[in-house]
C-alpha cells in the first residue's frame, strides 16, 4: 500500500513539473523589445529613452551598456547594468550621444539584442567670433560662427548708455552674418544652435579716430640733443598715455624718427641723439618697446610716426654747420663722404635743408626697409608720414634739387614726348615710394596702417615748386594709403582755407573706399591765437569736431600736439573739446 502511495505522488510530480519543463522547452519565442525617443531635433544636455520589454513566458533579466556590445558580453558575471522594469518600461535620460545595447534574457533562455542610437544630443555652444569694417562711417559687424550641430541663430542686444533693454531683439537689419551698427553703442551678440546652447559677445561700436601727435619737440623742447634715463622716460610716457586715456583719446602718433635717426635700435638709422644725448649712442633701453606696450595697456593704438626724407638742418640757409650733429654710422653721413659721384647724389640740400633724393631707388630701398623692420619687431598699429616730402624750391625749381635725375631721366626716352613733365615726375617719385612702403607694411603685417598728414591747403599741395605728393591719386586708387589726415589748421573765417570748405574739399578727393579721412586740428593756434576769429572765440576745435561729424564722412581727427593740451593758454578750448569724448 505504501509503494502504491510513493508511486501515486511521483505520477502527480511529474505530471506538474514534468509538463512544466517541456512547456519550457518548448518556448523559443524570444523576447520582444522596443524604443521610443525623439531624435529628430538637436536637443541639449539629455534626450528622454523609453524602453519597453515583453515577454510571454517571463523575463529572467534585463541589462544595457554603452557601446555595440554582443549576447556573449551579458552572459558574463557583473557586465552590463540591470534595469529594473516597471509596467514593463523603463525610461532613461541619455547624456551623451552613441550606441546604446539593450539585452532581454526570459525563463526559457531566450535572448534578444536591440541597438538603439543617440546622435541629437549637443552640448557644446557655438563658436562666436566679430570683425568689423568701416567705410564712410558705417560699420558693419561681421559675425562667424561655427556649430556642431550645423544651422547657427543669430540675436543682438543694443545698450544705448541710457536705458538697457533686456530683451534680445532679433531686428530687421541682422541679415545673415552680418549687422549695420551705429557708432557709440555697445552691441552684444548671441550666437545660439537648435539644441539651444548660446555663446555670447560684446563689441562697442567707436570708430571716432582721436589721436594725438607726439613730436620730438615734446621730449626735446629745447630743440637739442637731450639725454633721457629709462626711469625719466618712463614716467613721461606714462603720465601722457594716461592722460590721454582718461580723456577719452583713441591713439598716439609718436614721432620715432625725426632726423634720419630712430628711437629705437635699427640697423639703417642711428639711435636718437633726442633720447641718448649724442646721435649714435646706444640709450641702453628701448623707447618704441615700451612705448608700444604701455599704449596697448591702456587700450589705446599706437602709431609710429616717421619723417622719411629729412636728414637735417643748418644754422642758416647759407651755412655749412649741421645744427644737430651727425655721427659716421649715420647713411647720409657714408654717401655725403662717399667717393662715388652717384652715391653722394642720394643726398640733398636746398636751402640749408639736407634731405634724401627722392629720385634715387637707393634712397627708397633704405626708407622702406626702415619701415619693414618697425613693422616686423613692434605690435606697432600704424604708420605715419608727415608733410615732408620734397622741399618748397621756389622759382627754380628746374634747375635744383634733383634735376640731375629728371635729365637722366628725360635722356632714357626716346622720344620726349613719353616723359613725364619734371612736377609730375616727381610725384611720381614720391607716390612710388609711398606705394612701396604701403606694400611693406601690409606683407609685413596686413592688420598694420599706412597714413600720411599732408599740409590742408590742397592749392599749394599742386603747385609746381614744392611737395610734389600726388594727394589726387593716394586718396582715389587702393594700394596707396589707409588714411589721409591734412593738415586743416585754420578757422571757420580763414580767407583763404576756412575750416568747412576745406574739410569739403578734402572729403570731395576720398574716392576710394579703403581710404579713411582724419582731420588734422590746430591745437597751437589756441595758444597763438594767430587772427581774430582765434582771440574772440574759445571754442573753435570743438565746433570743428561738430562739424566733422556732421558730414558722416570724416573718420576722425588728430591733435596737435600733446603739449597744447596742457597749455595754461588753451585751457578753455580743450575743455570744451573734450567734453565731446564723453
Amino acid at each position: 500500500m505504501k509503494k502504491i502511495r510513493i508511486a501515486v505522488i511521483m505520477l502527480l510530480f511529474l505530471a506538474v513539473f514534468g509538463a512544466s519543463d517541456r512547456a519550457f522547452a518548448k518556448d523559443k519565442t524570444k523576447p520582444r523589445m522596443i524604443y521610443a525617443v525623439d531624435t529628430t531635433e538637436p536637443v541639449k544636455d539629455y534626450v528622454k529613452l523609453v524602453i519597453k520589454v515583453t515577454d510571454e513566458g517571463g523575463l529572467a533579466e534585463v541589462k544595457f551598456k554603452g557601446g555595440k556590445r554582443s549576447k556573449s558580453y551579458f552572459s558574463k558575471r557583473g557586465l552590463g547594468k540591470s534595469i529594473t522594469l516597471k509596467n514593463d518600461k523603463k525610461a532613461f535620460k541619455v547624456t551623451q550621444n552613441g550606441i546604446y545595447t539593450f539585452y532581454a534574457r526570459d525563463k526559457a533562455g531566450n535572448e534578444r539584442l536591440m541597438y538603439v542610437e543617440i546622435n541629437n544630443i549637443d552640448n557644446t555652444a557655438p563658436t562666436l567670433s566679430l570683425s568689423l569694417s568701416t567705410i564712410r562711417k558705417k560699420t558693419t559687424v561681421h559675425l562667424n560662427a561655427t556649430d556642431d550641430s550645423g544651422s547657427v541663430f543669430f540675436k543682438v542686444l543694443t545698450d544705448s548708455h541710457e536705458a538697457y533693454d533686456p530683451k534680445w531683439d532679433e531686428t530687421e537689419n541682422l541679415v545673415g552674418d552680418s549687422f549695420e551698427a551705429e557708432d557709440g553703442y555697445i552691441y552684444t551678440f548671441l550666437a545660439y544652435d537648435a539644441a539651444g546652447n548660446r555663446t555670447t559677445e560684446e563689441v562697442l561700436i567707436d570708430e571716432e579716430f582721436r589721436a594725438v601727435w607726439f613730436t620730438y619737440i615734446e621730449y626735446a623742447p629745447s630743440f637739442k640733443y637731450e639725454s633721457k634715463t629709462y626711469d625719466e622716460f618712463k614716467r613721461y610716457i606714462d603720465t601722457a598715455f594716461d592722460q590721454l586715456w582718461n580723456q577719452n583719446f583713441t591713439a598716439v602718433i609718436f614721432q620715432v624718427r625725426p632726423y634720419a635717426d630712430a628711437l629705437y635700435p635699427s640697423k639703417y638709422y642711428p639711435w636718437s641723439g633726442f633720447i641718448s644725448g649724442e646721435q649714435g649712442k646706444d640709450p641702453g633701453y628701448d623707447p618704441l618697446a615700451y612705448m608700444v606696450d604701455a599704449a596697448h595697456k591702456r587700450g589705446l593704438e599706437f602709431h609710429a610716426y616717421l619723417n622719411p626724407y629729412r636728414i637735417n638742418k643748418t644754422t642758416s640757409e647759407k651755412g655749412k654747420k649741421f645744427y644737430y650733429d651727425m655721427c659716421d654710422e649715420n647713411q647720409a653721413v657714408k654717401w655725403m663722404n662717399s667717393s662715388d659721384p652717384d652715391e653722394q647724389r642720394n643726398v640733398l640740400c636746398d636751402a640749408g635743408v639736407y634731405y634724401y633724393n627722392p629720385a634715387k631707388p637707393e634712397v627708397r630701398e633704405l626708407i622702406v626697409n626702415g619701415v619693414r623692420e618697425i613693422v616686423e619687431n613692434y605690435d606697432v598699429d600704424g604708420i605715419h608720414f608727415d608733410d615732408y616730402f620734397y622741399p618748397t624750391l621756389g622759382n627754380k625749381y628746374k634747375k635744383t634739387s634733383d634735376s640731375l635725375e629728371w635729365e637722366e631721366y628725360l635722356n632714357s626716352f626716346d622720344i620726349s614726348a613719353e616723359a613725364l613733365k619734371l612736377p609730375d615726375w616727381r610725384r611720381e617719385n614720391v607716390s612710388t615710394l609711398v606705394k612701396e612702403v604701403y606694400a611693406a607694411v601690409k606683407e609685413a603685417d596686413p592688420d598694420c596702417v599706412f597714413g600720411i598728414s599732408p599740409a590742408g591747403n590742397m592749392n599749394n599741395l599742386r603747385l609746381d615748386d614744392r611737395y610734389y605728393c600726388d594727394i589726387d591719386k593716394w586718396c582715389s586708387e587702393s594700394g596707396y594709403i589707409d588714411y589721409i589726415a591734412p593738415q586743416v589748421y585754420w578757422g571757420f573765417e580763414h580767407p583763404t582755407c576756412p575750416f568747412k570748405e576745406t574739410v569739403n574739399k578734402w572729403q570731395n578727393i576720398v574716392t576710394s573706399p579703403t581710404v579713411k579721412l582724419y582731420i588734422g586740428l590746430a591745437g597751437h593756434n589756441a595758444e597763438g591765437m594767430p587772427t581774430d576769429e582765434w582771440k574772440e572765440n574759445k571754442d573753435i576745435l570743438a565746433r570743428e569736431v561738430k562739424y566733422t561729424r556732421k558730414t558722416n564722412f570724416v573718420d576722425g581727427f588728430i591733435y596737435y600736439r600733446y603739449e597744447f593740451l596742457n597749455r595754461k593758454a588753451t585751457q578753455k578750448e580743450v575743455k570744451k573739446l573734450l567734453k565731446l569724448f564723453n
